[in-house]
């Protein structure tokens, strides 16, 4: 199992490469666009969801919970959210981004290969660090939650177009170098987990903050522009 998530971490790599030697070569195409979504939608999409159905299944049986089918029906729910969570996003960025295969600074909505790469991290981190109860349980959870980040209207940056690609600050280069160091440091599995979920979870979080830091300043605001027309109006009574 855990060897079908590095398969999956090794599609990613190829992934990110592919759009580039394309343009480099100027081999770019309508036809290899529809492809690679194609490509995506098997590596990101059917793969981590067979793989977390398996997982999961043959959890329950190593830890003698049984046939339980409501429970199955729900990990067989969250594996088919993630995959058609995928195809839209998959379908919503073509549609989006029609005649335009250049580079990008940012999504709208998880990534696919991100959204892969938290299933498998947690895949990997289940097989190969705890097989724990609790983590075999939130698995499907985990999965659900990023095919709906997928869809979402969340904005998410492009790590390699935003921050490695191009010229950039001499700090900005040690502030890299330092996460690496701290990363490599830990084990590679829960490098894995802390990089994808970490990922995946911080940008709603930040979109929330903002939304809820935003909201009571306008609210403040209209207060205020109200107060101040009725100040305006004409004393017409006494």
């Amino acid at each position: 199992m855990a060897l079908a998530g590095y398969m999956i971490l090794l599609a990613m790599l190829a992934d990110a490469l592919d759009g580039s030697l394309a343009r480099m070569s100027h081999t770019t195409s309508s036809f290899g666009g529809q492809l690679d979504s194609l490509c995506d939608m098997i590596s990101f999409g059917a793969a981590p969801a067979f793989l977390m159905l398996r997982i999961v299944h043959q959890g329950l049986a190593i830890q003698g919970l049984g046939h339980q089918s409501l429970y199955e029906r729900l990990v067989l729910l969250a594996g088919l959210t993630y995959l058609c969570c995928t195809a839209i996003r998959l379908a919503r960025f073509n549609v989006e981004h029609m005649g335009e295969r250049s580079d990008h600074s940012g999504f709208v909505g998880l990534p696919s290969p991100a959204a892969a790469g938290v299933v498998v991290s947690l895949v990997i981190f289940y097989v190969e660090i705890a097989q724990a109860k609790a983590l075999l349980c939130g698995l499907p959870v985990a999965t659900a939650a990023s095919g709906i980040l997928m869809v979402s209207r969340v904005p998410y940056p492009h790590v390699l177009n935003q921050y490695i690609v191009g010229k950039k600050p001499f700090s900005h280069l040690i502030k890299i170098l330092a996460l690496l160091a701290i990363l490599v440091a830990a084990k590679p599995q829960t490098t894995l987990l802390v990089a994808f979920c970490g990922f995946a979870a911080a940008f709603p979080i930040k979109a929330l903050y903002l939304k809820l830091l935003h909201k009571p300043i306008a609210a403040s605001q209209t207060n205020n522009l109200q107060a101040e027309s009725a100040s305006d109006l004409p004393q017409v009574f006494s």
